[in-house]
């Protein structure tokens, strides 16, 4: 117990515990065992693989296993897969597996005949599966569904499901999905559901937009969800006069597919919901009596609604600006609010957050510990922000998105990793010592104006995307000013980082490596774009 309140109060403290004593040592890492991911690959030797499991067996680390994540990304390595079950079965203490191929693996193997079996014997272990292979574009037979999806069907241990595709003709859908529908409404303990169902948009012919859903119809339903995430899927309609609209055509239902999954299904046991359809999250909103997240990542009008409907106060609101949820809203759910990420997607907010909106905030939501947000600047930091950021008496992680501006007009001063250190030592010496010391700050930078379709500033977006992440190590729970600050960047190497950190501090250190460390180093100067 000790050992999970530092590795989840202070990492280092726990690391610098490990180094004490062989008996601290052992405890450490029979807590680092608590998650295990696992990779099967082309690459895997076999004996090396069996052997690793075998010398995990033999210091006795597998009880202190509960969840394992199992990634499959090559067909040809039977051996390991059949050693990795077998030693499931002697994982007493495992309460969570997901089980997942990759995307190029035949939908036939998704879920191994064996592991089924033992599941059976452990109802306690729940099983995290889904189907998002590529295969299923170019379908050989129905039997290459049947294969993989009905030993799935009734399966108690099913905790989650996704389902996740792109399709090239509705024919590929009435194979699948029907397959896909008797699992979920016949695994009683599903509580956790994941759609992304979209037609390739080459493939996408309006004018023969007909229905490829799931087709839940006369009283047919999902067990009770506890979380929901609902990307691309086309909710259809028996009949429509306009196919030029764009509107799906077919359900087998009577009626508006949207309003029979709102009035027909259980919502009352929901806890989170990723929404990317605004119309049926409206719907759905006065039922929702247990949500505590909500996440949405698109900007379409109604949202506003949709967060006034709710009849709960959340805990989590991820948004990709402040443009679709106001103040009075927000701060509606002021007292239960603990997460508030206002910079959920690549998208540049047209109304970003001043100062008396971020004042009101911290105000009426002192309980956020975790808070993610754009800041403008136009010649000089943000310091009033982060004055204010400063005195969030229970913020722990605080991401802060800067934005770089055009090619025409670079914003200034340039974000780099001198200029991170400083923010992160600013913002350090200006909170309050009785306050909650800041566990990490993380600054994104890049140019927000732009999507993946601009093919012209494709490339200068994407070398111009770095994060920096910034915490203390060595530094106690209360901070009082011990160890030192570390300041990396995700997209650089660990050497590169270390040569950053040296030519920081020694100014005659030169850099003379890829366009990303110059650009970390010195800024997006003009000559880095001609």
């Amino acid at each position: 117990m000790i050992i999970d309140m530092l590795y989840n109060d202070s990492p280092s403290s726990a690391n610098e515990l490990a180094r004490a004593s062989s008996f601290y040592y052992h405890m450490t890492r029979y807590r680092q065992y608590r998650e295990l991911c696992v990779t099967i690959s082309a690459t895997t030797n076999e004996v090396a693989f069996q052997n690793r499991l075998a010398v995990m067996e033999e210091e006795g680390l597998f009880p202190a296993i509960r969840r394992l994540k199992v990634r499959i990304r090559a067909t040809d390595k039977q051996k390991c897969t059949t050693s990795m079950i077998e030693f499931l079965g002697k994982m007493m203490t495992l309460r969570d597996l997901e089980w997942r191929y990759a995307t190029k693996i035949k939908m036939a193997t998704c879920v191994p005949h064996q592991l089924i079996s033992l599941l059976q014997s452990r109802p306690q272990v729940r099983l995290h599966a889904g189907v998002s292979p590529s295969s299923v574009r170019h379908p050989r037979s129905e039997h290459d569904f049947e294969y993989n999806l009905y030993r799935l069907e009734e399966l108690k241990n099913l905790r989650s499901f996704q389902i996740r595709f792109a399709y090239r003709k509705p024919k590929t859908c009435e194979l699948i999905l029907p397959c896909v529908k008797r699992v979920m409404m016949s695994c009683p303990n599903l509580r956790k559901l994941k759609i992304d169902i979209q037609q390739r948009w080459r493939d996408n012919d309006r004018l023969a937009h007909y229905y490829a859903g799931l087709g839940f119809v006369d009283g047919e339903r999902l067990p009770a969800l506890e979380e929901l995430h609902l990307g691309h899927y086309e909710f259809g309609h028996d009949a429509d006069e306009w196919p030029l609209l764009g509107r799906c055509i077919g359900y087998p239902g009577n009626g508006d597919e949207m309003a029979y999954w709102a009035e027909t299904f259980d919502w009352s046991m929901l806890r989170r919901v990723h929404m990317g359809r605004v119309q049926f999250a409206v719907k759905i909103a006065p039922k929702l009596i247990s949500l505590q997240e909500v996440s949405v990542d698109n900007v379409a009008q109604g949202w506003r609604v949709f967060f006034q409907s709710l009849p709960v106060a959340l805990r989590i609101i991820k948004v990709p600006s402040f443009d679709i949820i106001d103040l009075e809203t927000l701060t509606k759910h002021g007292r239960c609010l603990k997460k508030l990420d206002l910079a959920h997607s690549y998208y540049k907010s047209s109304r970003a957050l001043d100062a008396s909106s971020l004042l009101t905030i911290r105000e009426e939501c002192p309980r956020i510990r975790d808070l993610a947000l754009d800041l403008d600047r136009a010649g000089e930091w943000p310091y009033e922000m982060l004055d204010i950021l400063t005195g969030f008496p229970q913020l722990q992680n605080l991401t802060i998105r800067l934005d770089s501006g055009t090619p025409e007009r670079m914003i200034q001063p340039y974000v780099t990793y001198s200029a991170v250190c400083h923010l992160f030592s600013y913002f350090r010496s200006q909170r309050s010592l009785a306050m909650k010391p800041l566990r990490q700050l993380t600054i994104n930078t890049g140019s927000f104006h732009y999507h993946q379709w601009d093919r012209s500033l494709r490339k200068w977006t994407r070398d111009l995307a770095i994060t920096f992440s910034c915490r203390m190590s060595g530094a106690g729970d209360d901070d009082n000013g011990n160890g030192s600050l570390n300041v990396r960047c995700q997209h650089l190497s660990e050497e590169e980082n270390q040569q950053l950190a040296r030519s920081t501090s020694d100014s005659n250190l030169s850099i003379d490596s890829n366009k990303k460390l110059r650009v970390v180093q010195q800024g997006p100067t003009a000559c880095e774009w001609q």
